[in-house]
C-alpha cells in the first residue's frame, strides 16, 4: 500500500502545476494512506502512528528529486527551442542574404566569379555566364579556361592558359585592369579584369574573386578618338608647314627693306604663334602614335631655362607674374635640345595659366645624384591629390581649371612625361591646392640613358 503512494507524487511532481501545494498534497496524501489503517483501529496507540512517519518523509524527497528531474526537463527543452528557433532565423536571414546577394550581383554589369581554394568555381553571376558562353568554342561543351577564346590586348592573341585571367587568381595574384577580348567576330568584346585573393580568418589564402568589366565600347571611342586626332593633325600639319614657311620669307623680306617695327613685329608674333600651333600639332600627333624621335647633343640646361624664361615674359607680364631663373652654375648635359625646349616650354607655360591670382615663376638648374635637376614652381592654384594622380594622363583637366574657364586640351603634361621618359629620366610635382605647384625633372647626364625613340 505504502509502495502504491509513490505513484501519485511522482504524478503530482511530473505534472509541475503548484509545486508547493502540490508537495504538501503528497505529504498529506502520504500521512492518510499510512494512518488509515490505524485511525479506523480503536487499539492503535499514539506511538504506532510515529512508527509510519518515516514514510511522508521519503515521500518528500522522492517528490523533490522528481520535481527538480522535471524542472532541469523543462529547461533543456526550453533552451533547445530556443536553439532551434535562433537557428532557424539564422537560416532565414542566410536565405535572404543570399537573395539579396543574388540579386545584386544579377543586377550590375560587372562579372564576378568567386574561385573557392581548389581552383573550382564557387560562384559565377548571369553577366559572367554570358561571357563564358561567349568565349566558349562553338563545337565544345567543355568549361574550362583554357579552352576558351580569350585573346591578348591586340584581341588576335591568344593568351596562354598560364596568363588567363582565372588561372593568375588560382595562382593568388592581386591585378587590376589587365585587358583581354573574349570570343571571335562581330561578338568579340574587351574586358577590363581585376582580381583580388581572399584570406580566412587566420590570414590564409582562401579562394580569390575575380570581376570582369566590358569595355568595348571604350575601347572602340578611344579608338575613333585616335583616328580623328592623327587625321586633323595630318590634316593641319601640311598647311601650317606652308604658312611658316612663308612667314619666315616675309619676315626676311621686312628685315631686308627695312620696313616699319611694327610690320616687323606683327609679322615676328604671327610667325611664332604658327610655330607654337605646329608644336600642337606634333604633339597632337605624338599622343596618337606613342613616338618620340629624338636628336641628341651637348648642350646647356642654363641656356635653355633663360630661353625658356625670355620666351614666356610677354605672357607672364601681361598675367602679372614675375618670372625668375635660379641657375647659379651651368648644367651640361646630352639631350635634344628642341625636346627639352618643350619640355621648360609646356612647365612654364602651365606655371604661367594656371597662376590667375599673380605671384613668381621660377625656374631652377641645378645636379642631382647623376643627373640633371630642372625645376618649374609657381603660386597658382595648386592639385588635389586625386588632381595629382591624374595629371600626366591624356587630355586630363582639373575640376577647378574648367570651373576657372582656363583654356587648353590636356596634352602637354602627357607629352612632356614621355619626352623626360624618352631620355631615360622621370618627373615628379609636389603640389597643395591654393598654394602652387612644383614640377621635377630629373634627366640622366650619360649618353647612355637615352632612347633615339619611343
Amino acid at each position: 500500500m505504502t509502495a502504491l503512494a509513490v505513484f501519485p507524487v511522482l504524478w503530482l511532481a511530473w505534472s509541475g502545476v503548484a509545486p508547493r501545494p502540490a508537495g504538501l498534497i503528497a505529504v498529506a496524501g502520504a500521512l492518510l494512506i499510512v494512518w488509515s489503517p490505524l485511525l479506523g483501529n480503536p487499539e492503535a496507540a499514539p506511538a504506532d502512528l510515529l512508527q509510519p512517519a518515516l514514510v511522508p518523509l521519503i515521500m518528500i524527497l522522492v517528490y523533490l528529486a522528481a520535481a527538480i528531474t522535471v524542472q532541469d526537463a523543462a529547461l533543456q527543452q526550453t533552451t533547445l527551442e530556443e536553439k532551434d528557433q535562433a537557428l532557424k532565423q539564422s537560416l532565414q536571414d542566410s536565405r535572404r542574404r543570399a537573395r539579396l546577394l543574388d540579386a545584386v550581383l544579377d543586377t550590375i554589369d560587372v562579372g564576378v566569379v568567386v574561385l573557392a581554394k581548389d581552383g573550382h568555381v564557387m560562384l559565377m553571376n548571369n553577366q559572367q555566364l554570358a561571357t563564358h558562353q561567349l568565349a566558349v568554342p562553338p563545337d565544345s561543351d567543355r568549361w574550362a579556361e583554357s579552352d576558351m577564346f580569350v585573346y591578348a590586348q591586340d584581341g588576335c592573341t591568344l593568351l596562354p592558359a598560364a596568363d588567363r585571367p582565372l588561372a593568375r587568381a588560382q595562382r593568388r595574384e592581386a591585378y587590376s585592369d589587365c585587358i583581354i577580348w573574349v570570343g571571335r567576330g562581330t561578338e568579340q568584346r574587351a574586358m577590363a579584369v581585376s582580381a583580388r585573393p581572399l584570406n580566412d580568418e587566420n590570414g590564409e589564402y582562401n579562394g580569390s574573386v575575380v570581376a570582369f568589366s566590358d569595355v568595348t565600347e571604350m575601347l572602340c571611342a578611344l579608338r575613333a578618338k585616335e583616328d580623328f586626332v592623327a587625321s586633323v593633325s595630318h590634316e593641319l600639319r601640311t598647311p601650317l608647314t606652308s604658312i611658316i614657311g612663308y612667314l619666315d620669307l616675309a619676315v626676311s623680306e621686312a628685315e631686308d627693306e627695312d620696313l616699319s617695327a611694327t610690320l616687323q613685329t606683327s609679322l615676328s608674333v604671327s610667325l611664332r604663334n604658327a610655330e607654337r600651333l605646329l608644336v600642337l600639332v606634333a604633339g597632337l600627333l605624338t599622343t596618337v602614335s606613342d613616338t618620340i624621335h629624338l636628336e641628341p647633343g651637348e648642350l646647356s640646361l642654363r641656356d635653355l631655362a633663360m630661353s625658356a624664361a625670355d620666351s614666356a615674359a610677354p605672357r607672364a607680364q601681361t598675367a602679372g607674374l614675375r618670372l625668375e631663373v635660379d641657375a647659379p652654375s651651368d648644367v651640361r648635359g646630352f639631350f635634344d635640345s628642341t625636346r627639352v625646349q618643350q619640355v621648360l616650354d609646356n612647365l612654364v607655360s602651365n606655371a604661367i595659366k594656371y597662376s590667375p591670382g599673380g605671384g613668381t615663376v621660377t625656374i631652377r638648374v641645378g645636379l642631382g645624384d647623376r643627373c640633371a635637376v630642372l625645376e618649374v614652381e609657381d603660386e597658382g592654384m595648386g592639385m588635389s591629390e586625386a588632381e595629382q594622380d591624374e595629371v600626366f594622363n591624356r587630355f586630363f583637366r582639373a575640376a577647378a581649371v574648367k570651373k576657372a574657364g582656363i583654356p587648353g586640351v590636356g596634352l602637354g603634361l602627357g607629352i612632356t612625361k614621355d619626352i623626360i621618359e624618352a631620355h631615360g629620366g622621370q618627373i615628379s610635382l609636389t603640389s597643395q591646392p591654393g598654394e602652387g605647384t612644383t614640377f621635377r625633372v630629373e634627366l640622366p647626364l650619360q649618353p647612355e640613358g637615352l632612347q633615339q625613340s619611343v
